[in-house]
């Protein structure tokens, strides 16, 4: 029955498929297997009527041929075999429906089906070859009606399997008319006209029937195949991501997705249906705020869709943060039934948005709060006291740097100064007070402010010396001990006139106060010591300007011979004259730019100035120019001293730089190379101010000077 079977279902193909664009070749074989059985269901689920009918309807004829008394042999043998063949098929349809049997549900089960149905036909065709042997319009009548039932009855029952109902009805049909023309010869054109016409109809009931439920089987299937693929798919990527989709009912108890959720609240997954989930998110401890848990509850309560809300959750082992996607579900009355929802892991997200965060707010190498965000949550403390008792409060700001970082670097190296400044902000957090704002604002600088309620100017003041003193101890690096020392400017203000911007300039005067002596310590800022520092800061910002103007002359000073009075050469002396008239004091302005680095600048105008004068002078005099230590320590000094000797044609014998003998207490490798080639330039060295510091012979010879410039303080007297 195979071949049977395999030609039904061709058959079946091209009713399916006929005029339509898509091959026979899109339904798969899963799919072809699926909907062969949902064709012999259909079929086993009306055999059992229609055997009962087959009954009925045998019975009804060989009652018409008794009453008629044409009742024979041949029409009681054809009766029991249309009884005992429709009740074989009953019971095996009943059994089949019970048990399903895999080469029932197979293209042999569909031949079978054709099989039967063709023995069916010829069966229930033996009354209609009796009729040339009976006599009576009645019994003719009868037969033909019954086979008319027998061959709609057919078509509606075997419509499933197209090539079963076309044999069925095909098989009677041509019996029929057959036996119709050669009862009634005379009538045969109308018998034969209403024949074909009732056989057209009964084809494209079939055909269209049958097309009908094929299409619309072959789409469910195709849609369910769809589904469970999905559902496969979505079921694999729940496994294996950080996303799950969720269902719960109209009082927020999960219907689906539930052990997803028990797994990630860290609960049994049988309270999950038992319980709000939005309950099970606030049994949280750790988390102070449940803010975000309740805009999700007022939502969903409110039935209006969710999306993108992310609310964290504390599963007794780590943090975990969710995105959450829901849409109102309702039935066909309107009726609000639940949410359909999407969950996305975004734990990861808000890590790398925290960190990025705390990067962008934190010192990189201490954790402490970088110099932006220590000055906005400064302000912010600032102004909140202000709104509310700003009388009653101090604030205070200290400014401190490690004393002796350079010296760490270059004798332990810069993993020491690293490890010191560790130190230093360790100490800092731990022994400042609890609601400090400590900051690292660059190398070896620190910022701590505090905010003292009713508390006096000089207990802050004792308690920042007693925090200074305790970075100044040593710490131990690689099993050295190593000194440190940190110097503090320390400002104080009532926190109802407080100024950041004040405090910071009177916290960093005090700093530079106490650095310029000696250091390590704290000094609270007082104005006698801020009008001197604030000058020279002022000073050394309006230094570029002063230069581009031509503010900052040359002035000569003549060096005598003390023999004859004869004048050997001049000194050049820098002098400020502003435009107003107004005399700069070359202490500060010099002082100033030594602080700022901007000395150099300021030494390669007055080089230039000076060589450029000295140039013209008729008799040959030297010119003597003061150089700088920050000057020294510059690699192009020489360079640019030669192409300005070159420019201007200055023998090397008319120029002497002068340079203070505190220049060799700050001797590095690039000072020494410069002295180096000015001595091999044939300019003369002096050193000025010889007896004022740290005076030392060794230098005479070491260096190889040309001339000494005795301070003052060794021959006043």
């Amino acid at each position: 029955m195979l071949w049977l079977g395999e030609l039904a279902e061709k058959l079946m193909l091209y009713i399916l498929f006929r005029g339509a664009r898509e091959e026979t070749t899109i339904l798969g074989q899963s799919t072809l297997s699926e909907l062969r059985v949902r064709q012999l269901n259909a079929i086993v689920t009306l055999t059992p009527v229609m055997a009962t009918a087959n009954i009925v309807n045998s019975t009804a004829i060989m009652l018409v041929f008794q009453l008629s008394a044409s009742l024979s042999i041949g029409i009681m043998i054809w009766w029991a075999l249309t009884v005992a063949a429709s009740s074989y098929f009953f019971i095996k349809a009943k059994n089949a429906s019970k048990r399903r049997s895999d080469r029932l549900y197979s293209a042999r089960g569909s031949g079978l089906i054709v099989r039967n149905s063709f023995f069916y036909a010829v069966l229930w065709s033996y009354p209609l070859v009796t009729f040339p042997y009976i006599e009576g319009h009645d019994i003719h009548g009868a037969i033909l009606a019954l086979t008319g039932i027998m061959i709609a009855g057919g078509s509606i029952g075997l419509y499933p399997i197209p090539l079963a109902a076309f044999a069925f009805t095909g098989v009677l049909s041509s019996v029929g008319v057959i036996a119709a023309i050669h009862t009634t010869p005379e009538h045969s054109i109308s018998w034969i006209a209403m024949s074909l016409a009732f056989i057209a109809v009964v084809y494209r009931a079939i055909h269209h029937h049958s097309k009908v439920f094929l299409g619309e089987l072959v789409s469910l299937l195709q849609m369910s195949e769809k589904r469970t693929v999905s559902g496969l798919l979505l079921q694999q990527y729940e496994e294996n991501s950080d996303n799950w989709v969720w269902e719960c009912d109209e009082n927020l108890c999960l219907t689906n997705g539930g052990e997803t959720f028990a797994k990630r609240l860290g609960v049994a997954p049988q309270a999950i249906g038992q319980i709000k989930f939005t309950e099970l998110l606030k049994n949280s401890p750790e988390i102070n705020s449940r803010a975000d848990i309740q805009m999700l509850e007022i939502a969903l309560t409110s039935e209006v869709p969710v999306s993108g809300l992310v609310v964290g959750h504390w599963n007794g082992i780590k943090q975990q943060f969710w995105k959450i996607h829901a849409l109102p579900q309702r039935d066909h009355e309107g009726k609000f039934i639940g949410y359909l929802g999407f969950t996305i892991d975004v734990t990861k997200d808000e890590a790398a948005a925290k960190r990025i965060e705390y990067l962008a707010t934190r010192d990189a190498q201490t954790g402490l709060l970088n110099k932006t965000e220590f000055l906005h949550r400064l302000s912010s403390q600032i102004n909140y006291l202000q709104q509310r008792n700003p009388d009653e409060w101090l604030v205070s700001l200290a400014f401190m740097d490690s004393d002796g970082l350079k010296a760490v670097n270059d004798t332990f190296g810069h993993a020491a100064g690293d490890a010191m400044i560790m130190e230093i902000g360790t100490r800092l957090t731990k022994f400042a007070d609890r609601e400090s704002l400590i900051a690292r604002i660059g190398g070896d600088e620190f910022l701590v402010a505090e905010f003292h309620n009713k508390r006096l100017p000089s207990q802050i003041v004792t308690h920042q010396v007693w925090l200074t003193s305790l970075l100044a101890e040593s710490f131990v690096f690689q099993e050295l001990k190593i000194r440190m020392s940190v110097s503090c400017g320390l400002s104080i203000s009532a926190v109802s006139v407080a100024n950041i911007d004040r405090l910071m300039q009177q916290a960093d005067r005090a700093l530079y106060h106490i650095k310029q002596h000696g250091g390590a310590g704290c000094l609270l800022y007082e104005d006698r010591i801020g009008h001197p520092i604030a000058r020279r800061r002022e000073l050394s910002m309006d230094i570029g300007r002063a230069i581009r103007d031509n503010e900052i002359s040359v002035h000569f000073q003549p060096i005598v011979r003390t023999k004859d009075f004869s004048v050997t050469g001049y000194e050049a002396l820098a002098r400020w004259t502003r435009r107003d008239g107004s005399q700069v004091s070359p202490e500060d302005f010099v002082t100033a730019a030594e602080e700022s680095g901007q000395i150099v600048t300021l030494g390669a105008h007055i080089l230039e100035k000076a060589i450029a004068t000295a140039v013209a002078w008729k008799n040959g005099e030297r010119v003597s120019i003061n150089v700088s230590v920050l000057q020294l320590q510059y690699r192009g000094f020489v360079d640019d001293l030669s192409e300005l000797m070159e420019k201007y044609q200055l023998p090397s014998d008319r120029l002497l730089l002068e340079i203070v003998e505190n220049i060799l207490l700050q001797t590095n490798s690039v000072v020494q190379e410069n002295l180096m080639r000015i001595k091999e330039l044939g300019i003369a060295v002096a050193f000025d101010d010889f007896g004022k510091g740290y005076s030392s012979f060794a230098y005479l010879t070491e260096f190889q000077v040309s001339y000494l410039k005795i301070d003052r303080s060794m021959t006043a007297n």
